[in-house]
């Protein structure tokens, strides 16, 4: 493959393409006399864009990074052996799919209060005026030593102006 052999408007024309010996398609860069790099460091593998492989891949580095990495990092670590097209996209739509990142980043939904209800505002009479009943039970109580249980119930009145209790 030769940069002659593509479209002008390919994506691969700047990253001078050839076909290595397994018919990967790789960069062909300026560290080409960089012999402390690895083969797959200075020839790194081009890897397109929404490709179920390169989906792979990148959820492999991603989780490598424990789902704290961010972006730069996780683009930082795929690029010492491969290139994807528009990397740095392909790695923030992974991270936007992935259930434990986005199960991290969720927010607490607030409550929205209701209007409080207008008896509880009206001119104040005496307490007990207006009053709201709650009832409970039941309660199982025991009196003294050895003595035998009683169910017993709540009877709850609460002054909806002052919140004064009064049981029953």
């Amino acid at each position: 493959m030769k940069s002659k052999d593509l479209l002008k408007t390919s994506k691969l024309l700047g990253l001078q393409p050839r076909i290595d010996e397994n018919g990967l398609i790789r960069c062909d860069g300026r560290l080409e006399y960089a012999e402390f790099l690895s083969f797959d460091a200075r020839y790194p593998i081009i890897l397109p864009r929404k490709n179920w492989v390169t989906k792979l891949i990148v959820k492999r580095y991603h989780e490598l990074g424990k789902h704290v990495s961010g972006t730069n990092q996780t683009f930082s670590a795929l690029s010492s052996r491969f290139w994807i097209i528009s990397g740095r996209e392909e790695i923030r739509e992974y991270e936007h799919e992935c259930y434990t990142c986005r199960k991290k980043k969720a927010t607490v939904a607030e409550q929205v209060m209701v209007p409080l209800p207008e008896i509880r505002f009206k001119t104040p009479l005496h307490a007990f005026a207006r009053t709201a009943v709650d009832f409970g039970g039941p309660f199982i109580t025991v009196q003294g030593i050895g003595k035998r249980r009683q169910k017993r119930y709540l009877c709850l009145f609460t002054c909806l102006a002052s919140r004064a209790v009064h049981l029953k």
